[in-house]
């Protein structure tokens, strides 16, 4: 990196202008070949560099260029707990931004400008900018539906984060009340967000559904303004008393962020395709097995994908992955595009896989797997994560590309970090 002694030597008048000085057009050409974590560091050297890696136009064009997607994952730093640090990374494991944040918050997987960081026990959550490291609380309090007669600690929090097909961003909160396991209480709100992240109008209660939706960050998606959400087979104390039919583990119910309703229910692709979802063809001989299986949601390219992950805990089989693509809602239709093997996971008797998530499609058309690790004879919340990625073309997944250990969240940041 140039020194400030440097910097004056390329203007020939130490730092304050010149006819000797480096022309803005040449250095925005220099600057723009360079990474946007080694430009941020070039705005100390001189007056003539800030305000050319400064400039608007400058960071446009060379987010336009740098396409460069970071990681962003939450770690506990137990020396100042309860605080967190939420880190940007990127493909190679290596940190280039480090944010210090109060409280102990799970980092949802967006992949917009601001980042939405939740706190883990309890219903409040957060936008965070990761250029400025600064943080924006969603409002406090129930809605004023909902507040006459419930009080928010009765509930735990979960978030959906998201951008209408109108382009308002808003944020989607599922309130669960877990005394009643059988027939847990849920209930929704929505707010709309302004220039900048701020909150533009307080929390508004939506209808609840007859059914409980799964509450993880895997359990849903956002896509083309839609949010997608499996269900998790329980009826809803807080809607109604009838008893509902036991939905199958692929059922999911569809929320519309511009017009704030629910829409449909979508028969996942489990049980669309029946005949594509059978173990036994899988098995070196009949037998009776434990067979292990989980679903997560993901949004690729503007597509709706199921990730339908098979475990035979059997050391003589491979566990795998079936990556399913929405094609048509209207219809129940899914095309199953990937099975990604992901090896004898039974082999190591401390380890299983238990999810896998498919996160992001890269420019070269390979795809980010974003795998939790998780030790069977451990109890706790943090335990290992992998990111590897998956070539389409190869049919290969790679061996650990990030570990990810100490995260216990994880997002993408796919702006630029050169915010003015």
């Amino acid at each position: 990196m140039a020194s400030r002694g440097q910097c004056s030597r390329l203007r020939g008048d130490g730092g304050g202008g010149g006819a000797a000085a480096l022309p803005a057009d040449v250095l925005f050409e220099v600057l723009l070949r360079l990474a946007a974590k080694d430009v941020c560091r070039l705005r100390a050297v001189c007056r003539a560099w800030r305000a050319v890696a400064c400039d608007a136009a400058f960071a446009a064009t060379h987010a336009a260029r740098h396409r460069a997607t970071l990681l962003v994952g939450g770690v506990l730093d137990f020396e100042s707990f309860p605080s967190v640090d939420v880190l940007l990374m990127d493909l190679s494991g290596n940190v280039v931004k480090r944010v210090r944040h109060s409280g102990t918050h799970l980092v949802l997987p967006t992949r917009l400008d601001l980042v939405c960081v939740t706190e883990s026990y309890s219903c409040n959550a957060a936008l965070l900018n990761p250029v400025t490291g600064a943080a924006l609380p969603l409002p406090q309090g129930l809605s004023r539906a909902h507040a006459p007669r419930r009080q928010l600690s009765d509930f735990d929090g979960s978030f959906k984060y998201g951008r209408a097909s109108n382009g308002d961003y808003k944020v989607l909160r599922v309130l669960t009340d877990h005394r009643n396991k059988q027939r847990p209480e849920q209930i929704f709100e929505i707010l709309t967000l302004g220039e900048g992240g701020h909150a533009r109008t307080p929390w508004r209660a939506i209808a609840a559904l007859p059914l409980c939706v799964r509450t993880d960050a895997i359990g849903g998606a956002v896509v083309n303004g839609v949010v997608h959400f499996l269900l998790d087979g329980r009826p809803n104390g807080g809607a109604g008393d009838g008893d509902q039919p036991e939905p199958e583990m692929d059922s999911m119910a569809l929320f519309d962020l511009k017009t704030e309703k629910w829409t449909s229910f979508l028969q996942g692709p489990i049980t669309s395709y029946p005949e594509l979802n059978s173990i036994d063809d899988i098995l070196p001989e009949p037998q009776e097995m434990e067979v292990y299986q989980n679903l997560s949601m993901a949004e690729l390219n503007n597509v709706l994908v199921v990730a339908q992950h098979t475990d035979y805990r059997d050391p003589k089989i491979d566990s795998f992955v079936d990556l399913w693509y929405l094609v048509d809602s209207d219809k129940d239709t899914w095309d199953r595009k990937h099975r990604i093997g992901l090896g004898k996971t039974a082999q190591d008797a401390e380890h299983y896989f238990p999810w896998v998530n498919p996160s992001l499609v890269l420019d070269d058309g390979r795809i980010v797997i974003y795998i939790h690790v998780a030790r069977s004879n451990v109890q706790g919340q943090y335990t290992r994560r992998l990111v590897r990625l998956y070539d389409p073309e190869t049919e290969t997944l790679s061996s650990d590309l990030v570990d990810v250990r100490n995260i216990h969240s994880l997002g993408f940041f796919t702006g630029s970090l050169l915010g003015v």
